[in-house]
């Protein structure tokens, strides 16, 4: 989803164009002058206007939607680094405890896992909290006076917010459903490695009643 409103950019992009033809642009700014082209062909602003009656309240319901989904994923990357932390805690217990003798690789691959995983969950956090913050002032009884839409999505103002609120609607539902895989698939590997401690802990609470 896009959630830009119009800022100005007409300085800006003036100056990622006027290159002189002696100097030699680099690369980098090559790349973001052509990525700025080709958004500029596919993208056009349209007024807006404060929404009234029964559209209004249906952008403000996809609008909590989005809220609630940023905080269901902040739950699970909770969820996941409380996991990884308990994990850890007893691994580092069972090695200190000089008992027996922990094999760290497969923990530390976990570790790496996780970590990739809880990184992707902080840039969805981001995507969909610009989003929030993007259509939550649609709501308001001031949105800004610009808004750039694809030019595909024809219509008025109110047309393209209609078709927002069902694209965030679909939005959130596969991002849902895909957090919930992806999340249940960590928690199946982490209940697999706490199964592993507690057998070994139990072991060794046996040795020790036995002694």
């Amino acid at each position: 989803m896009i959630h830009i409103f119009e800022e100005s950019q007409e300085e800006s992009r003036n100056d990622a164009t006027s290159t002189a033809p002696d100097i030699q642009v680099p690369p980098a700014e090559e790349e973001a002058a052509t990525r700025q082209k080709l958004y500029d062909e596919v993208t056009h602003q349209i007024n807006t206007t404060p929404l009234q009656g029964e559209l209004k309240i249906q952008l403000a319901r996809a609008v909590a939607l989005l809220q609630d989904l940023k905080q269901e994923i902040e739950g699970k990357k909770s969820g996941a680094l409380a996991k990884r932390q308990l994990i850890r805690e007893k691994v580092t217990a069972l090695c200190d405890s000089g008992k027996v003798n922990v094999d760290q690789s497969e923990f530390d691959k976990s570790d790496v896992s996780v970590h990739e995983f809880v990184g992707l969950l902080d840039r969805m956090v981001e995507e969909v909290d610009a989003d929030y913050q993007f259509y939550k002032q649609l709501v308001s009884d001031t949105p800004p006076p610009k808004m750039l839409v694809f030019k595909v999505e024809h219509g008025t103002f109110e047309e393209v917010v209609k078709q927002r609120i069902e694209m965030i609607k679909r939005y959130v539902k596969t991002a849902k459903r895909d957090l919930a895989v992806s999340y249940s698939r960590y928690c199946y590997g982490f209940e697999a490695q706490i199964r592993q401690i507690l057998f070994v802990e139990q072991v060794l609470m046996r040795k020790g009643s036995a002694q």
